[in-house]
């Protein structure tokens, strides 16, 4: 450092030790007191010239404790005045020194570059105390207009810094604090929690294998701001090093706070209490509970790999770019602040407990695995894009949801789609996506109590298909589905010219609504491999067909078996003279256009009216008088007559009201 040009050994003293020993305590430059033999457990050292000092005078001053001395002293300052060059170094196996002040944050034990630049060293084995339990702080903290750079440095095996009450290193551009290969640095009292035991406003390192920096209370940057403001701070773990608590105590804490930032780089948190209102980036080990206030940041960036090994709870934002994040524990994001976030975007992100809570989601060409933790519950925004979204539990969904060319991965538990007093149409939406089970474990039934809304030419869901009277299955112009079973009490609404595909038996309906297409007149709109069964209402728009002819056969529903229990049918008025005709066979439904001015819907025997006689035609025909459909049609054209032909309708016969009122579907027009 300052001191290869000079070098004043002015005794080889050994100064309160017991014995005899082989080191020395040398002083070089200008230290007060000038000889190492005139300090005592009650004397200051001020190491580099005082604050009345030319500035013309030599600015160099040195101690170095070695060779297994033991050196004890009230107070040190290492760099007291502003144009001081300091040095203090403490190195070799058994060399001690101690500094037994119980000083304060404005009278530092031991302070490193107080106005002026000061270096501190602890190396090669030695040991360096700050204080006793309770008492004695270090300060790293330049101060005045114009500050010195202060540096401690603690390094090698066996190493040891130990500071009584407080660590401060306490300015973000001029103080550092170097641990590394294999030291250990000790702050505070074993018991009890102080805060900001250690305080890093600066710049800290812990780095190597088997380095540690143990201490109950960690504040990195400004605790507890009610805005952004104050110093900030950088504390860096890395390489295998740990920062933990002293005796595994569970009631320890670390502060990231406003402007504070914890990096990882290979290295472990094991701090209880993890409060971030800064910024924990990098790849490394939290080993317990996290919790992100609203301006917090967890940010893991490419190639970079974050384990939080217990729960975390979040009103902040979490973003992954191009790394993977872990939590080990259950996740809580607190949405009552508008910030609470997830971000992953060509990542991986794994949750291995039970989720709970609002905010927004995003999770973008990545991989997401949400894990065998309890029933979970997301009432905030989702939106998964180009990415792999594993649900090991069930997840309930009661927000705004948007799976957009992706797969999603339902347990046995399955997932489910739930309205809220709040937003009682919450809408999943799918776009060109697939919902499925696991190859080796059969999905649980994905429920709709909310809306399901595809989107794009292909989508499919391997698992059952349910809902309430509550939920609602939209396809969007142009969209289609597969779909293995589906029992839906729902509504259910089909865009022109989208479509529906069941591989197994399903049941749909309360209220059903089609809007036609030209694709209509070659594929029905809901086709089923198995057997069909259609309730409810049926509601027809024909208002984005251009042309629409006589003779046209528009198909509907076709299925290898299909029940229609209908309690009406909306009809569209045609142009002109057109009429939809119902047609209903034992495998499909469709709508035949005819001219009501040449063909009369209903007139069975072809008299040109619509009366009792076609009724008894419908009863003695082939077709039984069971047929909902021909019954419905006789029955909403009953009266009618074509042009021309000036009919008289007689009154129904008794038997005939009977049949009408038996009618299992009543027919409407609009």
């Amino acid at each position: 450092m300052f001191f290869s040009a000079l070098r004043l050994v002015t005794a080889a003293v050994v100064v309160g030790a017991a014995g005899v020993s082989l080191g020395e305590v040398v002083f070089t430059g200008t230290v007060t007191p000038g000889e190492p033999a005139g300090v005592e457990p009650t004397t200051t050292v001020a190491i580099g010239p005082t604050s009345q000092s030319p500035l013309d005078a030599d600015p160099r001053g040195g101690v170095e404790v070695n060779g297994g001395s033991q050196f004890t002293a009230g107070r040190v300052l290492v760099g007291d005045s502003e144009s001081a060059l300091a040095k203090m170094v403490v190195t070799g196996a058994g060399t001690k020194a101690s500094v037994v002040s119980a000083g304060s944050t404005s009278t530092p034990t031991l302070g490193v570059g107080v106005r002026g630049s000061g270096y501190l060293r602890v190396d090669n084995g030695a040991w360096l105390q700050v204080g006793e339990t309770h008492l004695g702080v270090l300060s790293i903290s330049p101060r005045g207009e114009s500050p010195g750079l202060a540096t401690v440095e603690v390094v090698g095996e066996s190493s040891l810094l130990t500071v009584g009450k407080q660590l401060l290193v306490s300015d973000a551009d001029f103080s550092i604090l170097n641990v590394r290969d294999g030291a250990v640095v000790r702050v505070g009292p074993a018991t009890g929690v102080l805060g900001e035991a250690v305080l890093i406003q600066g710049k800290a390192n812990v780095t190597g294998e088997r380095t540690e920096l143990q201490t109950n209370g960690l504040t990195v940057g400004s605790r507890g701001q009610s805005l952004p403001y104050g110093p900030g701070g950088v504390l860096r773990v890395s390489e295998g090093a740990v920062v933990r608590s002293m005796l595994n105590s569970n009631n320890s804490r670390a502060d990231v706070g406003h402007q504070g930032r914890l990096e990882l780089d290979g290295g472990t948190i094991a701090l209880h209490n993890v409060q971030v209102e800064g910024v924990i980036a990098g790849s490394g080990v939290v080993v317990h509970s996290v919790s992100v206030a609203p301006l917090g940041l967890i940010e893991v960036g490419e190639n970079d790999s974050l384990r939080l090994a217990s729960n975390l709870t979040s009103a902040g934002r979490i973003r992954v770019e191009g790394g993977s994040m872990e939590i080990g524990g259950d996740l809580l994001l607190h949405s009552g602040t508008g910030l609470a976030s997830i971000d992953v975007a060509q990542g991986k992100f794994a949750l291995n407990g039970h989720f709970d809570g609002g905010g927004s989601l995003r999770f973008t060409d990545s991989v997401v695995e949400i894990g065998e933790g309890i029933s979970s519950r997301l009432y905030g925004t989702l939106q998964v894009e180009r990415s792999l979204l594993q649900i090991g539990r069930s997840l309930s969904i009661e927000s705004s949801t948007e799976i957009i060319d992706s797969e999603l991965i339902v347990s046995s538990q399955g997932l489910r789609i739930t309205a809220s007093g709040t937003n009682p149409s919450n809408a999943f939406l799918m776009h060109n996506s697939v919902i499925r089970d696991e190859a080796s474990l059969p999905g649980g039934p994905l429920w709709i109590d909310g809306v399901l809304e595809i989107h794009g030419e292909s989508n499919s869901v391997g698992v059952e298909l349910r809902s309430t009277s509550r939920g609602a299955l939209r396809l969007a112009a142009e969209a289609s589905i597969e779909l293995d079973t589906a029992l839906l009490n729902a509504e259910m609404s089909l865009n022109a010219g989208s479509s529906v595909f069941f591989s197994g038996y399903a049941t749909v309906g309360n209220t059903v609504s089609v809007a036609l297409s030209n694709s209509n007149l070659t594929t029905p709109s809901i086709l089923s491999a198995e057997p069909l069964t259609v309730n409810g209402s049926l509601t027809i728009d024909a208002s984005a067909m251009t042309e629409i002819a006589a003779g046209q056969v528009f198909s509907l529903f076709e299925a290898e078996s299909l029940s229609m229990y209908l309690s009406e049918i909306v009809l569209p008025d045609l142009p002109g003279t057109l009429e939809f005709v119902p047609q209903l066979t034992e495998t499909e439904f469709s709508l035949l256009v005819v001219d009501s001015a040449v063909t009369l819907p209903g007139d069975y025997n072809g008299d040109g009216c619509v009366d009792a006689a076609d009724y008894t035609v419908l009863r003695d025909s082939d077709l039984p008088a069971s047929n909902a459909m021909a019954m419905a049609n006789w029955k909403t054209n009953y009266g009618r007559w074509l042009p021309g032909s000036n009919m008289p309708i007689p009154e129904p016969t008794a038997v005939v009201v009977v049949a009408m009122g038996l009618a299992v579907v009543a027919a409407a027009r609009r």
